[in-house]
């Protein structure tokens, strides 16, 4: 079926036309050893030629619903595959490190009437999220290094840790997977065929829905001499044994309807979610000493740690803080969060546990485990001992009584079925007890009575029991619950009933002044 891809005319994306690409511009290179300097010098730029654009368009121009579509492009250029879109239809996001073509993309596009986002950033420096459709034409082969990468199938340790380096046009497809439900990506054709094949992960493979191999002159007006291959990426394939694989003859052919799972429904706003790294400061100015200690004191909840190296403090601080954490739902983090380890600089995420002084010594190891050597500060486990002993008094249920009727008050009860009944209603085969049979009970410390049937061990709580039987050495009255604190702690409660007592005798010696 022939798709509608020109339906808006594109007069306006014209001024955005006579851009050329950097990669366009760089002389041509004599031998391999001169790729990595041509690299560094065009950045990977290279524009989609109008053809591919839209035959890549055409895979998802004929969904239309009642809202604007919002569309993705991490490497945008010159807005190339964003040309075809139409402004009472389309939302359109970009990003690229190219200062001049961002801020035109941002003029003509709104110019045209989009809702428009075009930021100067690398996609490194983003975490995209809640958009229906990816286009992209990545940057081949650059290598990024970023604390802020996303730790995504294809990122690796790097400079900064772990997830932290991966290849631009791997890295490309794997943030728009995370961030759109359809992605339609231009790529070098071994990575694509790698993808499709499962081998950067089953993800790739279940959610890759054709591969169309491209000419090889597809980017002979760029100046680039290499083979590229479209593919298709949908929400969910039902059957794996969909996936088309064709060599494309003619450019100018739409693509073959795929049976996207297009998505009515909208789960928010689009977001770019930039993440600039200020580089120009570094953030570790402490010299390398060599020295390995780490001093863990407190500021009240809050531990902190002091180094006398700054590679051991980066060692540290990256092996504690983990990573960067954001809000992907809307939902709001607590003041000051920015990293998912800093629960471990806070002194009451400890004393929550079964056994806080285990649970803190977890820390200690973990900033062993890269070469640190903590060192706890004068008091630190005086101060952790006392507010342990405080948060368990805090803990402590006040003293609580009830008026219990029949079965509650007694730990060891006997009981005669008042029918015959299932001990377990809700099996088939479960085990009679038939009326007037006497059963034994065992009262357990969370109110239910345990009994055994045939050897296995069922329970009742007091109602059920109560409804069931008639209990024989009932009882009823006024039941502590819980003893409450002077029970737990009655050395406390003693110094605590003194103190009052003395502050009582003190107050009772003072008289008013007689009036004569």
């Amino acid at each position: 079926m022939q798709r509608d891809l020109f339906s808006f005319e594109r007069d306006w994306y014209e001024p955005l036309r006579a851009i050329r690409s950097l990669g366009s511009q760089a002389p041509s290179i004599a031998h391999q050893g001169e790729l990595a300097a041509a690299r560094r010098q065009h950045l990977g730029q290279f524009f989609t030629p109008d053809a591919i654009a839209a035959f890549m368009w055409s895979f998802v121009s004929g969904w239309r619903i009642d809202r604007r579509i919002r569309i993705l492009d991490n490497s945008v250029g010159s807005g190339r595959l964003l040309q075809y879109a139409d402004p009472e239809r389309h939302a359109v996001y970009g990003i690229d490190v190219h200062a001049e073509v961002i801020e035109q993309c941002q003029k003509v596009f709104e110019e045209a009437g989009f809702h428009c986002e075009f930021r100067r950033a690398g996609m490194e420096e983003i975490h995209p999220a809640r958009f229906d459709i990816a286009l992209i034409n990545p940057p081949f082969s650059i290598h990024l290094e970023s604390p802020h990468l996303q730790p995504l199938g294809c990122t690796t340790w790097g400079r900064y840790g772990a997830y932290t380096s991966a290849l631009s046009h791997d890295y490309a497809v794997h943030q728009a997977l995370e961030a759109a439900n359809i992605v339609v990506a231009l790529l070098p054709l071994t990575t694509a065929e790698a993808m499709a094949a499962g081998e950067q992960g089953d993800s790739l493979k279940r959610r890759a829905a054709g591969l169309f191999e491209l000419p090889g002159d597809a980017f002979k007006l760029e100046g680039a001499n290499v083979r590229t291959a479209v593919v298709v990426f949908d929400r969910y394939r039902d059957r794996p044994s969909d996936f088309v694989r064709a060599v494309v003859q003619d450019l100018a052919e739409p693509g073959p309807n795929l049976g996207l799972h297009f998505e009515e429904r909208s789960y928010g706003e689009a977001r770019l979610r930039l993440q600039k790294l200020d580089d120009s400061v570094p953030f570790i100015t402490r010299a390398v000493t060599g020295d390995k200690s780490v001093k863990v004191s407190h500021d009240g909840r809050c531990i902190r740690l002091s180094f006398a190296c700054g590679f051991n403090e980066a060692m540290v601080l990256n092996a504690v803080l983990v990573k960067r954490i954001y809000s992907s739902d809307g939902h709001r983090l607590p003041r000051g969060f920015r990293y998912s380890g800093q629960g471990m600089l806070d002194m009451e995420a400890y004393l929550v546990q079964d056994d806080p002084v285990r649970a803190f010594g977890q820390l200690l190891d973990r900033i062993r485990s890269v070469g640190g050597e903590p060192q706890l500060a004068p008091g630190f486990m005086e101060h952790f001992r006392r507010r342990m002993r405080r948060s368990q008094r805090q803990s402590v249920p006040l003293r609580h009584v009830a008026w219990t009727t029949g079965a509650g008050s007694q730990d060891h009860v006997s009981g005669v079925a008042k029918e015959t009944h299932k001990v377990d209603a809700t099996r088939w085969a479960s085990p009679l007890i038939k009326a007037g049979a006497e059963v034994q009970f065992d009262r357990e410390a969370d109110g239910r009575y345990q009994y055994a049937v045939h050897g296995v061990s069922y329970h009742l709580s007091v109602d059920e029991l109560n409804a069931r039987f008639v209990v024989e050495n009932v009882s009823e009255g006024w039941e502590v619950v819980h003893e409450g604190l002077c029970v737990r702690f009655p050395d406390q409660c003693s110094t605590a009933s003194t103190a009052s007592n003395s502050r009582k005798t003190r107050s009772s010696l003072w008289t008013l002044p007689s009036l004569s």
